[in-house]
């Protein structure tokens, strides 16, 4: 009787830990998931101010206010690190936008996966005055 009760514990024990587990896992890839959405609006937010004039400006100067606009945008404190990267094509008329980062598991950092890349891309037609 009291190693019936003893294996019906651990195994008890072992299901419960299990789902606790499963739980996580499914709260890690729900954070990963709102992080990638707040990244595309803003990316989109972005990408659509930069066609407005992208066409009259350098290169530096599109890299540089498609980070402000951006930085702007996102407003995800626990998020940090992100590379964009904003350009236009050869001729000018479509603007490339990208934002990039990588996502640390916040509930169970002992995960194989320490890290969750997350990458987003937008592009835009230029507006033509």
């Amino acid at each position: 009787m009291g190693k019936t009760i003893a294996i019906v514990v651990l195994a008890l024990v072992m299901v419960l830990s299990g789902l606790a587990g499963a739980a996580c896992l499914f709260l890690e890839r729900e954070h990963v998931g709102h992080v990638k959405a707040a990244m595309q609006a803003a990316a989109d937010s972005t990408a659509l101010m930069l066609t407005k004039d992208a066409r009259s400006l350098t290169p530096v100067q599109l890299q540089d206010k498609a980070e402000r606009y951006f930085d702007a945008l996102f407003s995800r404190p626990d998020v940090k690190d992100i590379q964009i990267k904003a350009h236009t094509s050869a001729e000018g008329s479509i603007v490339t936008m990208t934002a990039s980062t990588t996502v640390k598991p916040r509930l169970i950092p002992w995960l194989s996966a320490s890290q969750v890349d997350v990458d987003v891309q937008v592009k835009g037609n230029t507006i033509t005055r």
